[in-house]
């Protein structure tokens, strides 16, 4: 009897173990947090270059108003400040675009992690990848939108606790720089948020002087409204497709961060996942209506 303790012993061991392993999520689970990471990193730079063309045409519209009644040295000192003001926020929407750019290479190597157990190779080019990020946020941190630092509008980021995944190579990645990740996701949505809400308290005045002169005006006048008032009125209550798109960027931004550490934590495909994809979705949509083309386009 004491000659089969051993073997039945081992034999317990062995179920145990392989129970575990059963009960550890599979990498493959970690894809489609990935896949959705890349389609949301293509559609930021898009958005970017379309809220600063809005932004600064919004500004040209406001100088051109003011020009009649302004003096020379106003004008002069709005005109510079402006151009100052704009070059400065190309260079940092710049910095966000290639921050959206390396985030996208980071997903792209954690694609690659879990498909494979122990490549120190895209290790390493995901480690170089989050190093990179990290050396363009506090340019992006301290930038300063409606009077406030991005910084001061990202959310506190807790600690990841890294579950015991099947896969080595993507359980020791998240486990070294998961938190640097995860920091990552939430400075893109707080730059969104604060360019969206900046964008539409723009766009809003500059439709308010529109509506009051084209829509408000005419209509208390006696004389006939002009054949497409009908119209015009409607487009000065409608929310402009720019505003829309950040609102849905900032949406996904949170999505991807939560599915991400959800991912990270071992949590089983579920309700986040699905929001994240309908999310990513709905933005690569609003992108592509903007600029005419998809975001995922080569």
């Amino acid at each position: 009897m004491t000659r089969h303790a051993p073997s039945r012993a081992s034999a317990a061991v062995l179920l145990i173990v392989s129970l575990a392993a059963c009960a550890a999520p599979s990498p493959a689970e970690f894809q489609p947090v990935a896949n959705s990471g890349v389609t949301f990193t293509e559609s930021v730079p898009p958005l970017l270059n379309t809220a600063l063309s809005e932004a600064i045409a919004a500004n040209s519209a406001t100088l051109i108003r003011e020009h009649a009644t302004a003096t020379e040295d106003a004008r002069k000192t709005a005109l510079l400040e402006a151009n100052e003001a704009y070059r400065e926020r190309a260079k940092v929407f710049a910095d966000v675009s290639n921050h959206a750019a390396l985030l996208k290479s980071y997903f792209v190597a954690l694609e690659a992690l879990a498909s494979t157990s122990g490549d120190s190779t895209i290790g390493s080019e995901a480690e170089g990848l989050v190093n990179a990020m990290g050396a363009l946020s506090p340019s992006i941190g301290s930038f300063e939108i409606g009077g406030r630092s991005v910084a001061s509008i990202a959310g506190s980021v807790a600690p990841l606790i890294v579950a015991d995944l099947r896969g080595e190579a993507l359980e020791r990645e998240l486990r070294e720089n998961g938190d640097a990740v995860v920091r990552a996701i939430e400075l893109q949505r707080a730059f969104l948020q604060a360019v969206g809400s900046d964008l539409s308290a723009q766009l809003q005045a500059q439709l308010q002087e529109q509506e009051f002169a084209s829509v408000i005006e005419p209509y208390l006048s006696d004389v006939p409204l002009p054949s497409d008032w009908q119209q015009l009125r409607a487009t000065a209550l409608q929310q402009t497709p720019s505003t829309a798109a950040f609102a849905a960027a900032a949406s996904a931004a949170e999505s991807l961060k939560i599915s991400f550490i959800a991912a990270a934590e071992g949590a089983a495909p579920g309700g986040e996942f699905a929001q994240l994809e309908q999310d990513v979705a709905r933005l690569a949509a609003l992108v592509q209506a903007i600029t005419g083309h998809s975001s995922t386009a080569s």
